[in-house]
């Protein structure tokens, strides 16, 4: 062997002591091998004695109190004590452990937790909560104020505002003072009368009628019922204004061109023909309200078809002229249906012109009872004014 080698021609004594040595150092090398290898080949996660305790129920003493006893290292032993002879004392003998206790069952452990840090002095040692409510500060109360102003009520409605009443007319002509505001001279051969069978507004109108061969029976308008013309409205160079009237066909016999049978023209002061005039005629199946005259431009023209029976309001106005400065504009119903610009509403060679209502026709070509009614007449500055 090599510690004989080593050890040959010392002596015996020495020989022992260095052997001892040898078997030493070869055992604390042995361990520290053992011990590595050991290290290296156990598991990385450390599982905390207490929680396998807890798991498997090994806490308290009287489980404590089972275990069994730590192995003690040997003592170390004196290579120079052996030489001499004395030999280290034997361990006493163990006392007889408590008997085996079953096993317990296998039972799941937990995952490895990490380890905790131990709570600092002071502190709970009761075990972490999983799962905390905040608790939200209160909030201070409100300072007490006026409060809001109280919401406006949104305010009542109005009432639709009341139209304006329609302007007055400047002169009016009705019936219902008799024929007061009409002047009868030149009316012809029959004078209208008053009646109060079939009127327009009021309870009263006239009544035109012509039998025969009759052929006129008109009323001037502005006068005192009698045959004065000091009232009769004039019109002159320039002046504007608006004209209405209404009437109601009770019966009729048509008239057509070259046998007039006028309901309204505006006459001039001197002999002959209106410049302008409404006729009631019946041409080519047209049987309704036609205009004629030197003002229409020397034509006949067809306005309006009219029924009998119906109550029509009649309104026009116009610019008096002898110069081709005037105009005029005829509404039936408050329907714009003829009008021109740039025409003499007076003959050229006449002063002025006034306003006749009735019935004036060629009884010799018409002959026949022709009646009518009329109401309402008005002279005025707007459409307004002069309506019904």
């Amino acid at each position: 062997m090599l510690s004989d080698f080593l050890l040959r021609g010392l002596p015996t004594p020495v020989r022992l002591f260095g052997l001892v040595g040898f078997l030493f150092v070869l055992l604390v090398f042995g361990s520290a091998v053992v011990s590595a290898a050991s290290r290296s080949l156990a598991p990385q996660h450390k599982v905390p004695v207490s929680s396998i305790q807890t798991a498997v129920g090994l806490r308290g003493p009287a489980v404590q109190r089972q275990r069994a006893a730590p192995q003690r290292r040997p003592a170390a032993v004196d290579p120079r004590a052996l030489a001499r002879g004395i030999h280290p004392p034997k361990p006493p003998a163990a006392a007889p452990g408590p008997e085996p206790v079953a096993p317990a069952p296998a039972v799941r452990l937990p995952d490895p937790q990490p380890e905790t840090q131990p709570n600092p002095p002071g502190s709970s040692s009761l075990p972490p909560l999983t799962h905390v409510v905040p608790i939200e500060p209160e909030s201070p109360p409100e300072e007490s104020g006026p409060g809001p102003p109280p919401a406006e009520e949104p305010p009542a409605e109005e009432p639709p505002a009341e139209e304006p009443p329609a302007e007055p007319p400047l002169r009016e002509a009705g019936f219902e003072d008799g024929l007061n505001g009409w002047s009868i001279g030149g009316v012809g051969e029959v004078v209208p009368t008053v009646v109060t069978d079939i009127v327009r507004t009021g309870s009263q109108s006239g009544k035109v009628i012509l039998t025969g061969t009759q052929i006129r029976s008109e009323l001037n308008f502005g006068g005192d019922g009698t045959g004065s013309s000091a009232d009769t409205v004039e019109f002159r160079e320039g002046d504007e204004y608006w004209y209405g009237f209404s009437f109601y066909i009770v019966q009729m016999v048509w008239g057509h061109p070259g046998a007039h049978n006028l309901v309204m023209q505006f006459k001039s002061d001197g002999e002959g023909s209106p410049a302008f005039g409404l006729d009631l005629w019946d041409v080519g199946g047209n049987r309704g309200l036609w205009s004629e005259g030197t003002a229409t431009g020397g034509q006949n023209r067809f306005l309006a078809p009219l029924s009998e029976r119906v109550w029509y309001d009649v309104a026009i106005h116009f610019r008096a002229s002898t110069q081709d400065n005037g105009f005029y504009e005829v509404f039936l119903d408050r329907k714009l249906i003829d009008s021109r610009q740039n025409t003499s509403m007076i003959v050229p060679t006449d002063t002025y012109a006034y306003i006749k209502d009735g019935l004036y026709r060629s009884g010799q070509d018409i002959p026949g009872t022709s009646e009518i009614r009329l109401d309402s007449a008005k002279l005025g500055r707007s459409l307004a004014s002069v309506s019904p």
